[in-house]
């Protein structure tokens, strides 16, 4: 709050619907720091890049959070006992019959493995002829497209820190300027405030006679 008749040095970060001139470096820019003095008696606009910089501005707070936590279910360590539990002894019975189940399967996959051990020979040597060739062509691919990716990580580059400004420094967080920002914005605001008075004494007075 403004105490002493000038902007506070408390800022939140707001954006506006039209563009306008960065204070720093005058590019255009929706995003807007307004004083939270009352009634507001600053406000600039700045680019996102600039609030990154501590030489401009310290940020204060994140805006508050309105998502709440979700409790996790079983965290009260009850989980282990609901499950299901082991039998406490096997039978030799159910041991023999495994067994006797792995042995079957294992002989019927050794019977189905024998017929094709040709074919599977052919088959070995056709998929080695076809990997080199698809090799080669992914080889020649590449080699033709290696000048393309910078031009496309250049492209993709902008929006990638764009993105990572907008989540670092979201809207209603709230600044303060750095002090040379700071005084410039006063010393401002004070020449602001002289040529309101000398325009104000500088108006006729009001007539004394009511009009007819």
């Amino acid at each position: 709050m403004a105490t002493n008749g000038k902007p506070a040095n408390i800022y939140v970060l707001r954006q506006a619907g039209t563009p306008k001139c960065c204070y720093v470096c005058h590019k255009s820019s929706p995003h807007v720091l307004v004083s939270q003095s009352i009634p507001t008696l600053d406000f600039i606009y700045v680019c996102h890049a600039h609030l990154a910089d501590r030489h401009f501005a310290n940020k204060l707070s994140d805006p508050a959070s309105s998502s709440s936590t979700a409790s996790t279910a079983g965290a009260g360590g009850g989980g282990g006992a609901s499950g299901e539990r082991l039998p406490d002894k096997v039978s030799q019975s159910e041991i023999d019959k495994i067994k006797a189940e792995y042995e079957a399967r294992l002989k019927a996959k050794q019977k189905e493995s024998k017929p094709f051990s040709a074919m599977s020979v052919a088959g070995s040597v056709f998929s080695t002829v076809t990997s080199t060739v698809s090799g080669l062509a992914s080889t020649a691919i590449s080699s033709i497209a290696t000048e393309a990716p910078p031009l496309a990580t250049a492209a993709s580059a902008a929006p990638t820190s764009a993105e990572s400004l907008a989540k670092q420094h979201p809207l209603h967080a709230t600044y303060s300027l750095h002090r040379e920002f700071y005084a410039a914005r006063v010393r401002e605001w004070n020449k602001k405030m002289v040529k309101k008075k000398a325009s104000e004494l500088n108006m006729p007075p009001a007539p004394k006679n009511a009009l007819p």
